[in-house]
């Protein structure tokens, strides 16, 4: 006898593990990669090469993990490369 599951049933771990972790990978890096203090975020577009063939693609921000201290306390926060510029600065 053959067992269907509904929709609400199918979980991701359902899957054979290869499928669609290019999907999953680009989706944790698209959510993931976002400055917390001016919320810059990845941004999408297209490889244009020669041949004129447009393939999708992303370009992540740059990132990093930094300690910041916010009214006295220090606080663990992910910025982009110009706000930790702009907090040096300051």
């Amino acid at each position: 006898m053959l067992h269907l599951k509904c929709c609400a049933e199918i979980t991701p771990w359902d899957h054979d593990e290869n499928v669609g972790q290019g999907f999953l990978n680009a989706w944790r890096i698209a959510t993931m990669a976002k400055c917390q203090r001016c919320g810059k975020g990845t941004q999408f577009g297209n490889n244009r090469p020669w041949s004129r063939k447009a393939t999708r693609r992303n370009w992540q921000i740059n990132v990093q993990k930094v300690t910041v201290f916010e009214n006295g306390r220090a606080v663990s926060k992910k910025l982009c490369a110009s706000c930790i510029k702009s907090l040096t600065k300051a």
